[in-house]
């Protein structure tokens, strides 16, 4: 829902060769590899991390392609794996409780100081920004060197 990304390109290849084109090639982005399947008019590339040490947050992604007049236009959809998924909503929901609880403190004493609300505000904003540089560090640029990917081949 709030981690899924999706784009479109358009290609000046026939389905058909985008699917071959795109089937026959590897994908590695910072050392992990993605397995690229063709399975039922989609493409699914999917990270291979059951041989993986580290703990990444990396995304499943499914490639569509329908004819586009000459060419082809390639939808490509994707998400965090299920596992990776409730960590993320974890870190969203105790962002979200920081805020009320700061709201609450905010609006039922009104009479005390305000550094308390406003430093909970700051730990949330500091949390968010932390998140979402680790987000944009591993989850977004997997899902860009898939884009590329995707693009490259396509063309």
């Amino acid at each position: 829902m709030f981690f899924n990304c999706s784009s479109t390109i358009n290609s000046k290849l026939s389905p058909k060769a985008v699917v071959d084109k795109l089937s026959e090639q590897k994908l590695n982005i910072k050392g992990l590899e993605f397995d690229v399947k063709p399975s039922e008019g989609l493409i699914k590339l999917i990270p291979q991390t059951e041989n993986d040490d580290t703990s990444r947050l990396a995304p499943i992604s499914h490639v569509s392609i329908q004819q586009d007049g000459t060419g082809s236009k390639i939808s490509l959809k994707s998400k965090p794996r299920r596992l990776d998924l409730g960590g993320l909503y974890l870190v969203v929901g105790v962002l979200f409780l920081l805020v009320g609880i700061a709201g609450y403190l905010y609006l039922a004493y009104p009479e005390r100081t305000t550094n308390v609300p406003l430093i909970l505000i700051g730990a949330a904003v500091l949390a968010f920004i932390i998140f979402r540089v680790r987000l944009q560090s591993s989850y977004y640029h997997y899902i860009a060197g898939i884009r590329k990917f995707v693009r490259e081949n396509a063309q």
